[in-house]
């Protein structure tokens, strides 16, 4: 796979965010449960700083501590306000700008 690869999953993400039903929470959860918890690091993003900058995301997200049947992210989302899950939104239309924007160069 590769930066193509990366660039698909948050453009899904943003369709979700956008498109998507019920709250900014929900629609953030969906997105990451769906479509970005699949992007790896490693794999997919070829430049070090977007590596570094989507790892630290995605290890705050991963981090809830489920109850019952939810899973870590939901775990972590459902703790967020409306301000605080829609800077979270914010950030990845921010970094696909970033993916699209820096090209498959390697660093």
């Amino acid at each position: 796979m590769s930066l193509a690869y990366a660039r698909e999953k948050f453009s899904v993400a943003r369709y979700t965010l956008a498109s998507g039903t019920g709250r900014i929470q929900e629609r953030l959860r969906d997105a990451w449960v769906y479509s970005l918890i699949n992007v790896m690091p490693e794999r997919d993003l070829p430049q070090k700083h977007l590596r570094a900058e989507f790892e630290q995301h995605a290890a705050r997200i991963t981090s809830g501590i489920p109850v019952g049947q939810e899973g870590t992210i939901a775990a972590y989302i459902n703790t967020l306000s409306d301000e605080e899950a829609q800077e979270e939104a914010v950030w990845i239309l921010s970094f696909i700008h970033q993916i699209a924007d820096d090209g498959d160069e390697e660093n």
